[in-house]
């Protein structure tokens, strides 16, 4: 996804995956997800090879899983829509993470009105054409961001109209993002719930700021 806060612009982020996990997806309407499907998500960066990656995804009716690696060490995400909330979920330790009122729903494709491409006027996105990618049709977007009075191509985008995801990303940086071995059906429920066993931490709440005035002990 796209976004503007603070200056800065993040990636479409395959709609669903980011850098193979994305810390919450912007609802479009209901949040509703039309198709249920598995896929491999494969990151590659032709200037940083050290941060390809190859992680899994399933889309369900109510939910959302993802798996990858942080460092070493194996993660999932669970989007939970039914529950309105993600779980972080720790295999080698057998630990997960909850995130609650987390929102579920696939970000806007560049001609949805709620899509930055329709809202964020320093952002120009324009279609192509249309092609075939690994026997998916697809509509491929060029997305150009404005900066000193000037457009530069910022990346493009493959969509899957009857996924209603970009199944493919490239940016100018060098990386890409791609759903490969794209698999469509009905997937388990099992795959969005926590694996019997697995115990509840807390999430770590950040160091509280030393109280300004007064005299310390």
């Amino acid at each position: 996804m796209i976004s503007f806060g603070n200056g800065r612009v993040k990636r479409w982020a395959l709609a669903l995956g980011g850098m193979i996990f994305c810390h919450s997806l912007t609802a479009t309407g209901e949040g509703v997800i039309p198709l249920e499907f598995a896929a491999k998500v494969v990151r590659t960066h032709s200037k940083e090879p050290e941060k390809n990656s190859v992680g899994h995804m399933y889309v369900g009716s109510q939910a959302i899983r993802t798996e990858g690696t942080r460092g070493r060490q194996p993660v999932m995400l669970i989007y939970h829509k039914a529950k309105n909330e993600a779980w972080m979920v720790l295999p080698d330790e057998k630990t997960y993470m909850r995130f609650p009122e987390t929102q579920v729903a696939r970000p806007p494709l560049p001609d949805d009105p709620q899509s930055p491409c329709q809202t964020v006027k320093e952002l120009r996105c324009r279609v192509q054409g249309t092609t075939s990618l690994r026997g998916r049709a697809t509509t491929i977007w060029e997305i150009s961001l404005q900066k000193n009075n000037q457009w530069l191509l910022y990346g493009r985008l493959w969509t899957d109209s009857r996924l209603g995801v970009a199944i493919r990303e490239e940016y100018s940086d060098g990386m890409t993002l791609e759903l490969v071995d794209i698999q469509e059906g009905v997937q388990a429920p099992s795959l969005f719930e926590i694996p019997v066993g697995f115990k509840e931490t807390v999430i770590p709440s950040p160091p509280e700021k030393a109280a300004s005035g007064g005299n310390s002990p």
